[in-house]
């Protein structure tokens, strides 16, 4: 274990962000990025309402993180990235589908609400895997997830119809 600032400690490939202030900093951060869709997620933790983990480019996380009995918890798969790979580059993605009581498939554009249903799921079911993908990952997340666990409640927030993630820019607005 690392101390970096107070409030926040790296595992390993993990971090941990538990102090207020640091917590209030990743969510100013994200207000100024205009990134502002998770920030619900993001404020709820920082309430410690529910207990969030999230991981990057198929990183494991952590089981201990996944066992908090003090609150409920939101696993975040952040894999809205051109290269990521869907289920397959997640080796752990088996294991959460199992642990979790209520799946998110988000497979379009962020917005708050998205993230306060969320929140709102965690707290009725105390488990909850939130995975964030480009649309061309949806199919296959939702067949895993259907397979692994036939009867598992999962919200499915995709693009509406003739719509795609990621919306590409035009080359009109790229000059």
């Amino acid at each position: 274990m690392v101390e970096t600032v107070p409030g926040s400690r790296i595992f390993g490939n993990a971090v941990e962000l538990t102090g207020d202030a640091v917590m209030a900093d990743l969510i100013a951060k994200l207000q100024a990025a205009g990134e502002t869709y998770r920030i619900p997620l993001f404020q709820a933790a920082r309430q410690k309402i529910v207990s969030l983990v999230a991981a990057t480019d198929g990183e494991p996380m952590l089981m201990r993180y996944l066992k908090d009995t003090r609150r409920p918890v939101v696993a975040l798969l952040a894999g809205d990235t051109p290269t990521d790979r869907g289920p397959d580059g997640w080796p752990q993605a088996r294991k959460l589908i199992r642990w979790a009581e209520h799946v998110f498939i988000h497979a379009t554009g962020g917005q708050p609400f998205h993230y306060e249903m969320m929140v709102m799921a965690a707290q009725m079911k105390s488990r909850v895997l939130v995975i964030e993908c480009e649309y061309r990952h949806h199919a296959a997340w939702l067949a895993l997830v259907v397979k692994l666990r036939p009867r598992l409640p999962v919200v499915n927030l995709i693009p509406p119809p003739g719509g795609a993630h990621p919306v590409m820019p035009s080359k009109r607005e790229m000059h």
